[in-house]
């Protein structure tokens, strides 16, 4: 090889290092963790789609994904990932709150109550105005503390108050005095009603109005009436004066106070507008500047908000993680709200300009949320930069860096999610066009709808119409006439415009929505996901180790440049999986180990190659040459074989199986370089510097030449093969599965849920199977009754357990006859199986009861969860002869397993809270309990508990909620915790407590109702919702029968394809069918072999062997497909290179002969028991310190090694010749 190729070579693999080497450090945030890895949720949905046409359903799912994803995780916080699953199928992954996320996440939550609690009740500081001097200004100077800015703020406030409190006092005492001379007058008979408007005449008209006054009065009423006229105007001129110095604008007495007033805000940081900041780019020159500026107006609090600033960029790239399966279900439940509101504008005859601009700068200080009320709300933009905002008048708003658009809160002038007795919806969106032949969007309503419709556009034509979906505002038409049910949006759309409108109202609320329960449930606690990664990684590290020490030990310097390939590799494989963002999998840490295993196998086939030609008389730099040379295609057909079962897996597999098949692939192109190009430059730099230069030092198992004559051991191997493969298709069909299923709930259908016991109820195995059956009994379901057990974890600890049924959620209907027939549970089943044959959809598992007291009322139960599909299916079979209720859907085996171990498990449960009473917080309610002092113009709430719980125990619960996704809408002040004698700092477990709270501008203005009511609901909400919060178990995984069925079909279709496909490859390669015949039926024999040895693992898990071997009651799932499948590519890896010998000694030669076969098997021989040892080794340390996440699998590839070894040899082989040896016979 020349020079500069090989300088050339080192250089780019250098370049090669450094780019992965960028791209991937630091790992632990480049790499994208799968579920099994990160702990998540994956859920899959059907999609409603009843009232849509074939055409409508065509990529549904894709259309439906961009706008899910808007609606549930605007901001791309949460990491959600969704993928559609065919066209009405979608599957949502989302990732869970770790432990590491859990304490950034109190780190922020910590840093931000250090905040708040800097800042002060301005309620109290206006209390204490009202006291006398001496008790004030202690309150003031504990407030001011040694801030000289909020002395000087307090001082003026108290001046501010006492001139306009002594104002006020004069002006009263003046207008009651005037009140006084007022009456007099009145009752000496003057007229009155005048009597004000003398003071504003000069003196002559003065005189003048006072005779006509007094005209009627004679002597000395006469004269004592113009005395208290001229009292009366003088001191109306006073009064007058006093009223000016108070009303005066800007400069008065009143604008002055209110000017003190507004300043207490420099006491308090509005949290809303810092963590608004907070949430900007990192890097946004913006956001440094408003940090700058709180900071600046609070410098005793700047070290505090360099602390929160700092705990919230630790926890912002995982504040999105949610705590369990719950919260998706809850955030899908709540997204797709669509709304309609009228919008304000300047100039539009309705609104008041001045009031309108207090909004927008109440906004920039308080928020959305605070700047909100009964009148107008803030609504954010979708997309500020459209059109529809730019157009003059609306009043648009920034805070943060978001912009909002105000918008009617008033009646008549919106159409909101819960208006009227009866729920609205649109019921259909379409592309149009208007009378001017422009698109346009069709648009209509039910019912309800309609009549809501026609009233907000009959009473505001001409304005503006926002429509809102998820809280956010999508468009503003204008409304030129009545709508009732239909209508049209008109406007400049281009078609992608228009198209995205149609998808957003569509997707808001129309029929393509999702299909509550989901068909499939999977559920993996951070915890458990940390400990597969920790266990798998360590698996990883030791095999690795073991492989490389092993090939070095063997190969010396060969071994050595071996191991740099196979570090490479890894490194390369992981690299390119960071900088594609691949999903890395427990199942794709297992495809590294065995990556590590298989890489060595082109080292050593170039290895093997290199001492057989160096044998033969060749220079060392021939033997190097001609080794990789005739290596090449061996090593070049067993990885292609193995890469094509790679890319049926990834085709037909789970998330996980995915992850395993991208390691794999990726595994193998990237040992192709490293094997072949890497470790030949090594190897030619090491020929030129002269660091190897006469031969190339490695072991050897076999000195001597082998002679085993493989072809005489037929009859012994076949008769060995007859009996595995006999006996385990035996073990296959006769196992029990109504006992124990062989095939896991992934094809079964059913459910697995990982209990977590606390400590002081730990319990045995069969305790735990005894409880959970009981509870089947007592729910009178077969499948729970029948449930299977198995430790997992510590088994010395006791406390954890896997519970395995086939049982899954399950719908339920009542059909009532009405027609007086006589039905039996018989006739009513015979009639739904004979119409659902006709329909698409199946009532699986199907279940008929008869009513005891009703003998026409029936109650059907089915696994088929679909309501839509359950509805059809009784309407076409009973028609009008029967009444049918909404079907009922139940999560029956969680509901069987939280009733079975109620107050045993290791999870929060709900409190089960109720209240006792709402309490306004008034000042002689402080007097009497000044522990409420700082929540004075607050709420205070009672509450009880079913289920005691501590204040600290409650409070994590509040804390915890504050970061629920469905939970958005929810406002945070500050609030407190103590028992009914207000005492905080209780330990014991509480029955009842109270919580109270305030508004922080409760110093600055007086609530309206409305704005007291809704702070008052919000508190009650927030802390019913934490009581009744309780947390899923550790991990759930649940698939409906459907699923299982289709989970089967794929995997008999992917077994299928690789034996199809590897018959094909080595038909094309070696150029004859018998080739490909012979490999088939050597993989047919592994895998038979294989599923015998998934069966019997149920026999052997309780003995003491199985236990001590880690067998496990292993069971069929996609996990063991794609163990299978990896044996199946490992043993035609093997078959390739026993071929590819016998093709190479065959030559020219007319035929096959045993003595050819048993040489090439020979020859052959110490590269397969090489590559087969340290492959197994990989494996084997995968499976025992892979931990139990993978052990199936492991187990299948562990044994599935040693089978293809042998049917390479013993079956493989011997095929090629066994129907030319019989023509020779005959020929004879």
């Amino acid at each position: 090889m020349d020079k500069n190729v090989v300088r050339f070579g080192l250089l780019l693999v250098l370049v090669l290092v450094v780019f992965a080497a960028f791209n991937l450090y630091p790992p632990g945030e480049k790499l994208k963790q799968g579920l099994d890895l990160a702990g998540g949720t994956s859920l899959i949905y059907d999609i409603d789609t009843t009232g849509l046409t074939p055409g409508e359903t065509d990529n549904l799912a894709q259309k439906l994904i961009p706008i899910l994803m808007k609606r549930i995780d605007p901001g791309n916080i949460q990491n959600i990932i969704m993928r559609p699953q065919g066209d009405t199928r979608i599957e949502i992954q989302v990732p869970l709150a770790s432990a590491d996320t859990h304490k950034r996440r109190q780190a922020y939550d910590s840093a931000l109550d250090d905040i708040m609690h800097g800042n002060i009740n301005l309620a109290i500081i206006k209390r204490a105005l009202t006291k006398d001097t001496a008790q004030r200004d202690a309150i003031f100077a504990q407030y001011a503390g040694d801030s000289n800015d909020r002395k000087t703020i307090l001082s003026e406030l108290a001046q501010s108050y006492d001139a306009k409190k002594a104002a006020q006092d004069k002006r009263n005492t003046l207008a009651a005095q005037l009140k006084n001379i007022y009456d007099s007058l009145e009752k000496a008979g003057v007229e009155t009603e005048s009597l004000a408007s003398l003071a504003s005449q000069d003196a002559n008209s003065q005189k003048t109005s006072i005779d006509g006054l007094v005209a009627n009065l004679s002597g000395d009423k006469a004269q004592n009436a113009r005395k208290e006229i001229a009292q009366f105007l003088e001191l109306h001129n006073q009064w007058a004066v006093v009223v000016n110095q108070l009303t005066t604008p800007e400069t008065g007495l009143n604008a002055k106070y209110h000017q003190a007033e507004m300043n207490l805000s420099n006491f308090n940081l509005n949290i809303e507008t810092l963590t608004a900041v907070l949430d900007m780019p990192e890097k946004s020159s913006k956001r440094a500047e408003m940090l700058k500026q709180f900071k600046d107006r609070f410098p005793s609090r700047a070290e505090k908000i360099d602390a929160l600033t700092a705990a919230f960029t630790n926890y912002r790239s995982v504040r999105g993680r949610i705590d369990g399966p719950d919260d998706v279900k809850r955030m899908l439940k709540g997204a797709g709200v669509l709304e309609f509101r009228i919008l304000p504008k300047y100039e539009d005859g309705r609104t008041n300009k001045d009031e309108l601009n207090a909004y927008v700068e109440a906004l920039k200080t308080k928020g959305p949320k605070l700047a909100s009320d009964n009148k107008y709300v803030w609504i954010e933009l979708e997309n500020p930069k459209d059109d529809t905002w730019r157009s003059g008048g609306l009043v648009i708003g920034v805070f943060g860096e978001k912009y909002y658009v105000l918008a009617s809160n008033q009646k008549n002038e919106c159409m909101l999610k819960n208006m009227g007795k009866k729920p609205w919806k649109l019921t259909r969106s379409r592309p149009t066009i208007d009378d001017m032949g422009k698109r346009a969007i069709d648009f209509s309503f039910d019912e309800v709808g309609g009549s809501i419709f026609y009233n907000i556009t009959h009473n505001n034509l001409q304005r503006p119409l926002c429509i809102i979906l998820d809280n956010m505002a999508l468009s503003a038409p204008n409304i030129r006439s009545e709508i009732r049910n239909n209508g049209i949006i008109q406007g400049s759309f281009s078609q992608t415009e228009q198209m995205d409108m149609v998808d957003k109202l569509n997707a808001g609320s129309l029929p393509a929505r999702l299909i509550e329960p989901p068909v499939s449930e999977k559920t993996i606690g951070p915890s458990i996901g940390a400990d597969n990664r920790d266990q798998g990684i360590k698996a990883g590290i030791i095999a690795l180790s073991v492989v490389c020490i092993f090939l070095f030990v063997y190969y010396l310097l060969a071994g050595f440049v071996a191991d740099i390939a196979i570090i490479l590799n890894i490194f390369f494989v992981l690299a390119i999986m960071a900088i594609s963002k691949a999903t890395f999998t427990l199942p794709g840490i297992a495809g590294l180990i065995l990556t590590v295993g298989m890489s060595d196998d082109a080292n050593i086939l170039i290895y093997e190659r290199i001492r057989e030609e160096f044998l033969g008389g060749a220079s060392l730099r021939n033997a190097i040459n001609n080794g990789y040379r005739r290596a090449f295609w061996t090593i070049f057909d067993s990885n292609v074989t193995t890469l094509i079962t790679a890319i049926i897996l990834y085709m037909v597999g789970s998330e996980e199986i995915k992850g395993f098949a991208i390691t794999l692939i990726l595994g193998i192109i990237c040992s192709l370089f490293t094997g072949l190009f890497v470790t030949r430059i090594i190897f030619q730099w090491l020929l030129s510097k002269g660091f190897i230069q006469n031969r190339l030092m490695m072991m050897q198992i076999f000195r001597k030449k082998i002679g085993i004559n493989w072809m005489g051991l037929r009859p012994v191997m076949f008769t060995i093969s007859a009996i595995l493969v006999i006996g385990s298709i035996i073990a296959f069909y006769t196992r029990d599965d109504s006992k124990n299923n062989k095939y896991d709930i992934e094809f079964t259908g059913g459910t697995s849920v990982q209990i977590d016991l606390k400590p002081e109820f730990a319990m045995d195995r069969r305790d735990v199977e005894n409880t959970i059956r009981l509870e089947g009994e007592k729910v009178k379901n077969p499948a729970i009754a029948a449930s299977k057990v198995y430790s997992v974890g510590n088994r010395e600890s006791k406390v954890q357990y896997e519970i395995t049924t086939t049982a899954a959620n399950k719908a339920s209907a009542e059909v009532v006859f009405t027609d007086n027939s006589q039905n039996t549970v018989e006739s009513v089943k015979n009639a739904i199986v004979a119409t659902q044959k006709k329909m698409r959809g199946q009532l699986t598992n199907l279940e008929v009861a008869a009513a005891a007291d009703n003998p026409a009322k029936f109650t059907v139960v089915t696994t088929q969860t679909n309501r839509y599909v359950v509805t059809n299916i009784l309407n076409a079979a009973f028609g009008k002869a029967a009444t049918i209720s909404e079907p009922v859907t139940s999560e029956t085996v969680t509901s069987a397993v939280l009733d079975a171990f109620k107050g045993k498990l290791a999870l929060k449960e709900s409190l089960v809270p109720s209240i006792i009473g709402t309490e306004r917080i008034t000042g002689e309610m402080v007097d009497k309990t000044p522990e409420l002092s700082d929540y004075l113009d607050g709420i205070k709430i009672e509450f009880s508990l079913e289920k005691p719980a501590t204040l600290a125990e409650i409070n994590s619960r509040i804390k915890d909620l504050q970061f629920k996704p469905d939970m958005t809408d929810i406002q945070w002040f500050n609030y407190q915790l103590s028992d009914t004698s207000y005492n905080t700092d209780v330990t014991t477990p509480l029955s009842k407590f109270v919580y109270v709270s305030v508004l922080p501008d409760a110093g600055y203005r007086e609530l309206s109702e409305d704005e007291w009511a809704g702070f008052v609901n919000n508190e009650i909400k927030k802390v019913t919702a934490a009581g009744e919060l309780q947390t899923s178990l550790s991990r759930i995984t649940q698939f409906a029968p459907s699923i299982g069925d289709e989970a089967k079909t794929r995997a008999m279709i992917a077994i299928v394809l690789s034996l199809i496909a590897m018959v094909m490859y080595l038909w094309v390669r070696f150029g004859d069918l018998r080739y490909g015949i012979g490999a088939i039926i050597s993989l047919t024999h592994d895998v038979c072999i294989a599923l015998g040895l998934i069966v019997t693992s149920a026999y052997l898990a309780n003995t003491v062997i199985g236990q001590k071997l880690l067998i496990g009651d292993f069971k069929i799932d996609l996990s063991m497909i794609a163990a299978i499948l990896t044996l199946v590519g490992y043993s035609v890896n093997d078959t390739i290179v026993v071929y590819d010998r016998i093709r190479e000694n065959k030559g020219k030669l007319s035929k096959l002969t045993p003595a050819l076969i048993n040489d090439s098997i020979n020859q052959t021989l110490s590269r397969t028991i090489l590559t087969s040892f340290t492959t197994l080794l990989a494996v084997l340390i995968m499976y025992i310190w892979g931990g139990p996440g993978f052990r199936g699998f492991t187990y299948i590839v562990t044994i599935g090694i040693a089978i293809g070894t042998y049917s390479s040899v013993a079956i493989a082989a011997p095929i090629l010749i066994m129907g030319k040896q019989k023509a020779n016979t005959k020929k004879a």
